[in-house]
């Protein structure tokens, strides 16, 4: 029982820490200069109200995990989209290549006197008129799909 008196009697000492703690004043001094403080500055001082501050909404840190989770997708879409046009580019360089090197095939093809292939000894034989046939339109396929689009 002599617990419960010492905590009473230590109740009215915690009183004015508190209330004195929760006091701000507002005054003007005489260069009209506005000052705050925890005790009056002279005779004309006032005392404030502060507010407490507002609770955070509930639902913020939802809204902020949705707008990350937006702004991650917009990113990954925007590196998705920039690899696309790298490869788009890619792509399109190599059917220039390409097309340049179906050009230079065909005219060899149109301008050469005979045409010829070599066998993996290294003779030269050359090409009945249905190969060099073929061999013309096939160059004249690849220019058609390396060079129109």
């Amino acid at each position: 029982m002599s617990s419960w008196l010492r905590m009473l009697s230590l109740l009215p000492l915690l009183a004015p820490v508190t209330a004195s703690y929760a006091e701000v004043y507002k005054w003007v001094d005489e260069q009209g200069k506005v000052h705050y403080g925890d005790h009056p500055g002279n005779a004309r001082s006032q005392p404030v109200q502060i507010q407490a501050a507002p609770q955070p909404d509930p639902d913020s840190a939802e809204r902020r995990e949705k707008s990350q989770k937006l702004l991650n997708e917009y990113s990954d879409d925007q590196t998705e989209q920039k690899k696309q046009q790298e490869s788009r580019e890619k792509e399109a360089a190599q059917r220039k290549v390409n097309c340049e090197l179906a050009k230079k095939n065909l005219d060899t093809y149109e301008h050469a006197a005979t045409l010829y292939t070599t066998d993996k000894d290294g003779e030269r034989h050359n090409l009945t008129d249905d190969e060099y046939k073929k061999a013309i339109e096939t160059s004249h396929a690849n220019v058609k799909k390396w060079c129109d689009e």
